[in-house]
């Protein structure tokens, strides 16, 4: 099934669907993907639903999600980006930024003010092969994609979550 939905800023894939589909060197959407989310275009924050905090949802009845942050030469945003990204209130999260062969100091950058986030370094291949090797080592049930000169809004994950559990058929 190669439905979209849009909603907020990037896409959900289920990382399990991914892994037998993707082949090296395409991205997802070359490889007629099953990404979703759900929303419209008259979705905005101020009348998305409200994100749903962790009393609401115990810590083991939710997904463990792999944040994927693809980067090239992105020194100037990336630690605006990782910290919009660890801000969110989400208890599972593990964040994967891919290092796309920047000849600036993102890689240290990351290796030095963010120890828990992972960094995996390629040769320079392309901002698709970038996120395709994030999905490679990624190790969440989900996969959410965030680029490096990019904020999240607080809230952002459960909001996503919350329409995705609403949609029929979501998965």
């Amino acid at each position: 099934d190669t439905r979209r939905w849009r909603f907020g800023l990037r896409l959900l894939m289920n990382i399990r669907q991914h892994d037998a589909a993707l082949t090296p060197g395409a991205s997802a959407t070359e490889q007629g993907s099953h990404t979703f989310a759900r929303g419209s275009s008259s979705l905005t924050a101020q009348n998305a639903p409200a994100a749903k905090n962790q009393q609401d949802h115990p810590s083991d009845a939710l997904p463990m999600i792999s944040v994927v942050i693809p980067c090239y030469n992105a020194e100037r945003w990336l630690g605006a980006t990782l910290r919009s990204v660890l801000a969110q209130d989400w208890p599972r999260l593990e964040i994967i930024v891919v290092d796309d062969g920047s000849s600036d100091r993102s890689a240290e950058l990351v290796r030095t003010q963010f120890p828990s986030v992972t960094l995996v370094q390629q040769k320079n291949s392309g901002v698709a092969a970038a996120r395709n090797n994030g999905i490679a080592n990624a190790k969440g049930d989900w996969i959410a994609f965030v680029d490096a000169d990019d904020i999240w809004l607080p809230g952002k994950l459960h909001a996503q979550w919350q329409a995705l559990t609403l949609q029929p058929g979501g998965r």
